[in-house]
């Protein structure tokens, strides 16, 4: 969302492949990128952003949605809230696949 204006972006939720016609769409009325993300730093550290929805999702009335818990950590004094080393954890995604090679989005969801 690097560049991005909320009018240029939407979002599509319940689905695993991007061309699957049966997801939620909403449109993003706000965009909150991290603030010590550089799209100039080879590191590519704090690439997170969260997006607003101009709509609800409607969590409710549609089995395919749920809602997921973010701990609320507190550095570094709930550090032992986080999982840890040696837990198995699972990151999903459409990101890149390939190291240094920012145009090749799976269209199927990964989970690593």
């Amino acid at each position: 969302v690097d560049d991005e204006t909320p009018d240029r972006i939407q979002i599509v939720a319940g689905v695993h492949n991007r061309s699957d016609p049966n997801g939620v769409i909403r449109e993003v009325d706000y965009i909150h990128i991290h603030p010590d993300w550089s799209s100039s730093s080879m590191e590519r550290r704090h690439d997170i952003a969260m997006l607003h929805l101009s709509q609800p999702l409607g969590l409710a009335s549609n089995p395919l949605l749920a809602r997921i818990c973010v701990p609320n950590v507190q550095w570094p004094d709930d550090v032992d809230t986080y999982p840890g080393n040696g837990t198995r954890v699972a990151a999903l995604g459409w990101g890149n696949i390939k190291r240094d090679v920012f145009d090749n989005s799976p269209a199927n969801m990964h989970q690593g």
